[in-house]
């Protein structure tokens, strides 16, 4: 039995993504758990950030030069959208990297700051798959 968080770097690293540009926060608290093992461990490599459009330069840049797929985390909030803003030069030159937004709250706390500024649940979901194929995981 695996979390989705787990199964989520397990997937990734089959995949050959070995590092990981991150910045942790509320959203991504269960896979930074399971990425700090997996680093610990010498399966995986995580690259903490400070800004979210320079981690997916970052990322892009990584994938460009050396020929890996690398992963951009990111929490909730306007932080993914910055990513999102930052994936853009990927997506156009068909440099692959995988953005994993820390989509919204959870246990159906509702809407709140830190997202898409609308009453609506499922926004990220939707803008990204406006970008390219995109797909949303929920609930271990």
């Amino acid at each position: 039995m695996l979390t989705l968080s787990e199964g989520l770097v397990l997937g990734l690293l089959r995949q050959g993504v070995r590092t990981f540009f991150a910045i942790f926060g509320h959203g991504s608290t269960d896979l930074v758990n399971v990425l700090r093992v997996y680093a610990e461990e010498g399966h995986a490599s995580v690259i903490h950030c400070r800004n979210e459009v320079k981690m997916a330069h970052a990322a892009t840049a990584r994938a460009w030069v050396h020929g890996e797929t690398p992963a951009v985390v990111t929490s909730i909030g306007p932080g993914a959208l910055q990513a999102m803003a930052g994936s853009l030069a990927a997506a156009s030159n068909g440099v692959g990297v995988y953005h994993i937004y820390g989509d919204e709250t959870t246990r159906g706390e509702g809407y709140n700051m830190q997202q898409v500024p609308k009453p609506e649940q499922g926004m990220f979901g939707r803008i990204t798959a406006l970008m390219g194929q995109s797909c949303t995981l929920h609930t271990p």
